[in-house]
């Protein structure tokens, strides 16, 4: 049977008596829609007084919900089996918005949270301002709402002096030693002929390219720890989605230098800032964001997966596709592993991350640099190594098939010689599906067991993490930046410190 969730609309605070009079005005300026009336219902679950306004009640129901200042509600999850959960957007005033296992977040207008079903949380006004937040309600079946008991008091009193808030201006600041930009690898281009400045300043002959390095912004943290992050990025992105979210949350680079590991963010030769070529390529202006919605694993546009993490309101997903950008020359696998051996013959020792089609690259730099201590691959985009002789059949998927290399016995040598971890999010299916940018990470995945096969019963270190298997879910292609990007990170980093990195 299907129901309506009034999420924490219909609800209210316990303690159900309202001081008479009350000036709603008098601390922030909550004059844009109708306050309404005292919410004196199911009033155990909330700490203080409320105001609701129903604003559209068919085909769904959209409230304006006030709350007075120290007033929020009980942790609770809005259970459904199909469909259910909630979105609030905040329109006055100052608030918080808080998942389990998470930091609070401070809520702004023009914020907007996007809250799944089945998922526990609680949300409410600051201490000292009121909140105002629309409601908008999402049909689901077999819901219900359970409630799980109140934040504590001194937890929320840490909130309002500043602490534990997911804002970046609330965390301790993070001091960097040294940083810079650097260019490495490349080729230069020489004309024939003798460079005349006087009469042949615009004439080619005798000048000079510079072309198909990468550029590398490194940052080291004071309390560096002596081992570096090597960023590659993936298909059709440069190093900004390791900076940042679409959500404006910290990236993994930031995440990172916290636990004190530098960070050395590439964009890969003919890509981004790196992109002086030796060969162009014809830039395309083709349509295509939602094309990369559906490869990406994002959804069925224009809607999200069920349960999804990736940050889906509006201004985050014009962020994203924003972040998209060409490549200047043809995709060269040689040029992009030399330039990314000088950038480790630079930096050091260290481990390499890549991410998509970066992570194609990232077997051969693995196998030619010496400095390359361990390897953090993100959904690689396939052609796993595989040593002479022991290549499995390519994968067939309704996208492509899944292919892979064959290297000598020598090289295989040299790319399982440190510890390999390969991350996979949801969405992907065990069976062939009609689907075929989901076929296509089925096939992915196939062979990156087979892969991790492989390099194991060589005496290799290969593990392959599914993490949904692991209880980490709602994750699309972007892992870093969804909005539990810290959670995998964690994970990550437990997995570093366990290898001596």
């Amino acid at each position: 049977m299907k129901k309506l969730i009034i999420f924490a609309l219909l609800l209210v605070f316990y303690g159900c008596s309202y001081a008479e009079n009350v000036n709603i005005n008098s601390s922030a300026d909550l004059k844009t829609f109708p306050i309404g009336t005292p919410n004196t219902r199911a009033c155990e679950h909330f700490t203080g007084e409320s105001f609701l306004a129903p604003l559209i009640l068919k085909p769904f129901g959209i409230f304006n919900v006030t709350f007075a200042p120290g007033s929020y509600n009980e942790w609770h999850i809005h259970h459904a089996s199909k469909g259910g959960g909630q979105i609030l957007i905040a329109v006055a005033g100052r608030g918080y918005y808080q998942e389990e296992g998470k930091p609070a977040q401070e809520l702004k207008p023009g914020d907007v949270v996007n809250i799944p079903a089945n998922l526990k949380h609680w949300h409410g006004a600051a201490k000292n301002s009121w909140f105002q937040h629309i409601a908008i309600e999402v049909t689901g079946e077999d819901t219900h709402t359970e409630w799980l008991g109140f934040l504590s008091k001194d937890d929320y009193e840490k909130l309002n002096s500043g602490q534990d808030v997911k804002n970046n201006s609330a965390k301790e600041p993070l001091i960097i030693r040294e940083q810079g930009i650097f260019s490495a690898g490349g080729v230069v281009l020489k004309s024939e002929g003798e460079f005349d400045p006087v009469h042949g300043q615009f004439d080619p002959k005798g000048q000079t390219h510079h072309a198909d390095h990468a550029n590398v912004l490194y940052q080291i943290p004071e309390n560096f720890n002596s081992n570096s992050i090597i960023f590659l990025h993936g298909y059709g992105q440069s190093r900004a989605g390791w900076i940042s979210t679409p959500d404006g949350r910290e990236g993994w680079s930031n995440i990172f230098l916290r636990k004190g590991y530098g960070v050395y963010l590439v964009d890969q030769p003919r890509r981004g800032e790196a992109g002086q070529t030796s060969k162009a390529a014809e830039i395309s202006t083709l349509t295509q964001d939602q094309n990369w919605y559906t490869q990406f694993r994002i959804g069925l546009w224009p809607k999200t997966y069920d349960g999804s993490q990736f940050p889906d309101d509006y201004e985050s997903l014009n962020q994203f596709f924003r972040q998209m950008t060409p490549n200047t020359g043809d995709f060269d696998i040689e040029i992009i592993t030399n330039a990314f051996v000088k950038i480790f013959e630079r930096a050091g020792n260290g481990i390499l991350f890549t991410h998509s089609q970066g992570g194609i690259p990232g077997w051969e730099i693995a196998v030619k640099s010496e400095h390359v201590k361990a390897v953090v691959a993100i959904e690689p985009g396939g052609l796993f190594s595989f040593p002479e002789g022991e290549a499995p059949e390519p994968i067939k998927t309704l996208y492509a098939p899944v292919r892979v290399k064959e290297i000598s016995k020598d090289d295989f040598a040299k790319l399982i010689n440190q510890p390999i971890i390969i991350y996979f999010g949801d969405y992907i299916p065990d069976e062939p599906v009609e689907l075929p940018a989901r076929d296509y990470w089925r096939g992915v995945c196939a062979m990156a067991n087979k892969f991790a096969e492989c390099v194991n019963a060589h005496g290799g270190d290969c593990t392959v993490i599914n993490l949904p298997a692991i209880g980490i879910t709602g994750n699309e292609h972007f892992i870093f930046q969804d909005k539990n990007n810290d959670v995998v990170a964690e994970h990550i980093y437990n997995w570093l410190k366990s290898k001596g990195l």
